[in-house]
């Protein structure tokens, strides 16, 4: 076992034990790469050996096919909310969130799925599970749109299996990390059905590219926004800059989609207790008890 597979271990049950705690922050970049260029995600047993752009999970990375995960509503079903996570992640990463948000949303499904396993071009073609390639991070964020496309489909695909079951579109949200919260965005915007909100945790929006595809029935007018979106940032991410976050929020305003956006002093590509307190209140104001 590598030094960075024991620093991953150990970090794991940092992040497991600090949901329970007091106030926490967790840094999902704290274990830096030990390459030359920039990495985003790894496979344990790559030569090169880093934890890069993660989110928390006891199998950060992914060994094969990983299962979505569905944790049910406590009591009857009224709501669903999609988490998409990051880079080389897995479903698994984020659904121990579940347990917090079902303390005051005992009514709601939460689905995790995960990303097919796929090249990263940023990271020098390292397989890991990804929504859709990465080119490049700086000046700015380059993708590859049709894998972006590809994800967004399956994911839309999961949501009407979700409506078939009486969950109807105004009573799910959707959410994600990084470059899920990408999707998430893209997802939501593109798509036909207009969903109860929508939320990005440090993540980015390639508005230029996503203004063009938005249906009618989604175009908001100053006196009737149609999606409700909450965006959420660290003011020290060193992974997807502030000033990302910041643009997209201040180009979705400019088309008057309702977006609120939160900052959080000094936090970087990760998520503390204060983020996902803010992330309940809005859940629980677009997904209200019925």
């Amino acid at each position: 076992e590598t030094h960075a597979d024991m620093l991953v271990v150990a970090f794991s049950a940092f992040a497991l034990k600090s949901i329970a705690s007091n106030r926490w922050c967790l840094p999902l970049t704290s274990i830096r790469p030990a390459c030359s260029q920039p990495v985003l995600g790894t496979k344990r047993n790559q030569r090169c050996h880093f934890r890069g752009f993660a989110t928390s999970s006891l199998s950060p990375y992914n060994q094969g096919a990983a299962p979505d995960v569905i944790i049910p509503s406590k009591i009857s079903q009224t709501a669903t909310v999609f988490w998409l996570h990051g880079l080389g992640d897995t479903g698994f990463g984020w659904s121990q969130t579940a347990n917090f948000f079902q303390k005051a949303l005992p009514y709601a499904k939460f689905v995790f799925p995960t990303a097919e396993d796929n090249e990263v071009t940023v990271n020098g073609g390292a397989v890991m599970p990804s929504w859709f390639d990465i080119l490049a991070l700086k000046p700015k964020v380059l993708f590859d749109s049709e894998s972006l496309v590809k994800s967004s489909k399956r994911i839309i695909s999961m949501i009407e299996a979700e409506e078939q079951t009486g969950v109807a579109p105004e009573r799910i949200v959707l959410a994600g990390f990084s470059q899920g919260g990408a999707l998430a965005l893209y997802t939501s915007l593109t798509s036909p059905q207009n969903f109860a909100g929508t939320i990005g945790c440090s993540t980015w929006l390639d508005v230029d590219n996503v203004l063009p595809h938005i249906p009618d029935s989604k175009k908001s007018s100053e006196e009737a926004p149609a999606v409700k979106i909450l965006l959420c940032h660290g003011t020290a991410d060193t992974v997807v800059a502030y000033s990302y976050g910041q643009h997209a929020a201040t180009a979705l305003r400019k088309q008057h989609f309702d977006v609120e956006f939160r900052s959080f002093e000094g936090m970087d590509h990760g998520a503390c207790e204060d983020e996902l307190d803010d992330v309940l209140q809005f859940l629980l104001r677009v997904i209200p008890r019925k």
